[in-house]
């Protein structure tokens, strides 16, 4: 699993994993909602989400974990599609705090998938 808090992050998540691009943009427009939300005077270069609510990629089965015990905060669940590529989206609020859970379709348990999709 790879946080997302600042453009850094993203840069850092391009090099280490393969990635569609329109994948990796739609994180980049998910950071800068979030940095245009917080009306902030630092430049988006210095931008950096805080530790409690920021942006995850899911990268293998074993974050299945860490995404299913925040079961019961699930905002929302999405499922869409990037050209021939599907992702998740998995936006969840905990004390106030909002965090989005993003993977590719493959990453997880085929049941898991499945279930997020119903």
């Amino acid at each position: 699993m790879q946080m997302i808090q600042s453009l850094a992050d993203l840069g850092m998540l391009k090099i280490m994993y393969t990635l569609p691009a329109k994948y990796t943009k739609v994180i980049e427009q998910h950071l800068m909602k979030r940095y245009e939300a917080e009306d902030n005077s630092v430049n988006m270069v210095g931008f950096r989400l805080p530790t409690e609510a920021c942006i995850y990629h899911l990268t293998s089965r074993n974050d299945e974990h860490e995404l299913l015990q925040h079961i019961n905060d699930y905002q929302h669940v999405k499922v869409k599609s990037i050209g021939d590529k599907r992702y998740f989206e998995i936006k969840v609020v905990v004390d106030g705090d909002v965090n989005i859970y993003l993977f590719l379709e493959g990453t997880l348990d085929g049941w898991t998938e499945q279930w997020l999709s119903n």
